[in-house]
């Protein structure tokens, strides 16, 4: 299966008419549709309800669009990482939206500058930290849940409300004015790609963390 065939796919089951297909994609609508009808043959299912007024998604076409959306998009994100990397700005890419660290940026920043052999960090604003994420075009972000959406994604809570130590960790980490109202903090990146400089931005991060939160713990409350 080629990912042309699937882009094409796509096309259809999102239009699902061939014609505005065809002219979305450029080309000639039988050549589109001898390319579903080979998919459909390689694939031994009917992937389109065609009727002379209407085309629909069979069954299995919903379960291929939804997979060969995942797919797309993987290999896609894939590629920007490669072309960073290649064009020579080996670098770490934090997103954040802006004020979205509650004030840890700076020991963030620090303390990854402490550890070995890391490229440079360059923090990133944007107001969808996790699509920059699946898209490829950050490696790590700083995230509140909610509203933030952890699909696909491997995180560390940095802070949390769920135990008592947490939340005088969180507490320390809030009393910035400036901080965003007292959700889970965590850094997150895109699973299974937990790079060596992802790693050492983690250790960072709870180190800065710990090093915040250290003269509140263990305080009365």
């Amino acid at each position: 299966m080629e990912t042309r065939e699937l882009a094409y796919f796509l096309a259809v089951a999102d239009e699902l008419h061939f014609g505005r297909a065809a002219a979305r994609l450029g080309i000639a609508q039988p050549a589109l549709s001898k390319t579903i009808q080979r998919l459909e043959r390689r694939l031994d299912a009917s992937l389109f309800v065609r009727t002379s007024r209407t085309v629909t998604l069979t069954a299995a076409g919903q379960v291929l669009a939804r997979d060969a959306r995942a797919v797309l998009a993987a290999l896609s994100a894939a590629t920007a990482r490669t072309q960073r990397t290649d064009a020579g700005h080996r670098r770490l890419v934090l997103a954040m939206r802006p004020g979205g660290d509650a004030g840890l940026l700076p020991a963030i920043l620090a303390a990854y500058d402490r550890e070995p052999d890391v490229p440079p960090i360059e923090v990133v604003f944007a107001a969808d930290q996790a699509r920059l994420l699946r898209e490829g075009k950050a490696d790590a972000a700083l995230l509140y849940l909610p509203p933030a959406d952890l699909r696909g994604l491997d995180s560390e809570t940095l802070a949390s409300e769920t135990s008592a130590s947490e939340t005088s960790v969180s507490d320390a980490l809030l009393s910035n004015t400036d901080a965003p109202p007292p959700h889970p903090l965590v850094l997150a990146w895109p699973a299974h790609r937990t790079s060596p400089a992802v790693a050492a931005l983690t250790r960072a991060a709870v180190t800065a963390v710990t090093a915040v939160a250290a003269p509140d713990l263990g305080a009365p409350r």
